[in-house]
């Protein structure tokens, strides 16, 4: 298998399309495709499978639920904790 290295966040996500399923590694910020994940954001790809350990405050595939672009999520920890402030993906389901 060959590497492929793109210039930018965007040129990667090319081949994403609307109804695609998207996994991320890392926990909270560690780790995290941020540049990838705000390009997602940007672009206003929708209907998004997320799967991932978590999805929560300090993790940008939150943002992505901000403007409803999610339209499942499989995750290790989908809530936080504590419920005194719900994150985008907890107030949206």
């Amino acid at each position: 298998m060959t590497a492929t290295v793109y210039d930018t966040p965007d040129e990667a996500l090319e081949g994403i399309a609307d109804g695609a399923r998207v996994m991320a590694g890392g926990f909270a910020s560690a780790g995290t495709p941020t540049n990838l994940i705000l390009a997602l954001k940007r672009r206003g790809t929708r209907d998004l499978t997320v799967i991932a350990n978590n999805i929560g405050l300090g993790d940008r595939l939150d943002d992505l639920c901000e403007d409803r672009q999610v339209a499942k999520v499989i995750a290790t920890f989908a809530i936080r904790a504590s419920s005194a402030r719900p994150t985008n993906f907890e107030t949206q389901y």
